[in-house]
């Protein structure tokens, strides 16, 4: 699955709640990206507890790949 970044941790975090009340649980996982513009970008996604399964990790991670591949891009096509 993992074929474009690694995992490097997992920890869990407490938050305060947005809302204003109480705290929620979550996760904050930090990878590696491995291919592609943003190759070597380490960052981190933060997930509820609620949500800290493979499939939604894996699209969340993705999705940022995605926005840090854009970015990583910036410059290295100038318009015409």
């Amino acid at each position: 699955m993992a074929d474009t970044y690694k995992i490097l941790a997992q920890k869990q975090s407490v938050d305060i709640n947005p809302s204003g009340n109480g705290f929620v649980d979550n996760w904050d996982i930090t990878y590696r990206v491995t291919s592609g513009a943003a190759n070597g970008t380490v960052a981190t996604v933060v997930v509820p507890d609620s949500d800290h399964n493979e499939k939604y990790v894996d699209q969340a991670i993705r999705d940022k790949i995605a926005t840090l591949h854009g970015i990583g891009q910036l410059g290295m096509n100038p318009v015409a």
